[in-house]
């Protein structure tokens, strides 16, 4: 008989081919059920104790990985380009899902591997939604950069008036369409107000990412 134990982060035992789960911070070894599969150990949830059969993401809020951040930006002139900047660390990956909102047609188009004259002004509204996390999140979200090299373009899409759409193909949820951003990598957004001469626009941007846990 052998045992292998997998550590804090996935808290099994695993006993010739079947695992035992082992509650994290309990009074001895605890085994709640065994179950062969194929040798790949439960994650157990640090907050209930619990397997983790929740979506992914949703035990990413709880383990403190998981923000979103929230900006407007009102009374953009017809015609007129309003940007943001979103600038990966060299840490874990960051995993991001984007939400655009205007109040009037308008145009959104996304670049990466941009080149930044001035990030911005930063977003502070960034906030992990467990709310006393000490990770950091490994992106940093600006408000109107000046852009030297675009960079390439990722996607465009047309905006249509007082609806929001996800430019990375869908809901904007974590764990639904979302990019892989690369590290130390610039990405921006380019928006424009198409709403008609003398109209102006109001621009909603709505971010949600997480990273991968260490």
């Amino acid at each position: 008989m052998s045992d292998k134990t997998w550590g804090e982060k996935f808290p099994v035992i695993q006993d010739d081919g079947d695992l035992k789960v082992h509650l994290s911070g309990a009074s001895g070894d605890v085994p709640v059920t065994t179950y062969p599969i194929d040798n790949q150990p439960w994650l157990i949830d640090g907050d209930s104790k619990a397997i983790v059969t929740i979506p992914w993401e949703h035990h990413l809020v709880h383990e403190g990985y998981l923000w979103s951040a929230l900006d407007i930006s009102t009374g953009v002139a017809d015609n007129a380009k309003h940007l943001y900047h979103f600038k990966t660390g060299a840490g874990k990956r960051v995993h991001l899902s984007i939400e655009l909102y205007a109040s009037t047609k308008a145009y959104a188009t996304v670049y990466s591997g941009a080149t930044m004259s001035d990030n911005g002004a930063q977003v502070t509204a960034a906030a992990n939604k467990i709310g006393d996390t000490s990770h950091e999140p490994d992106l940093k979200i600006y408000d109107a950069p000046t852009v030297a090299v675009n960079g390439t373009v990722m996607g465009s899409m047309l905006l249509g008036a007082g609806s929001k759409q996800s430019p990375s193909g869908g809901g904007s949820r974590a764990g639904g369409a979302e990019w892989e951003l690369e590290q130390n990598t610039s990405y921006w957004v380019l928006l424009e107000a198409k709403g008609g001469a003398g109209v102006t626009t109001d621009f909603e941007v709505e971010a949600t990412f997480y990273k991968e846990p260490s």
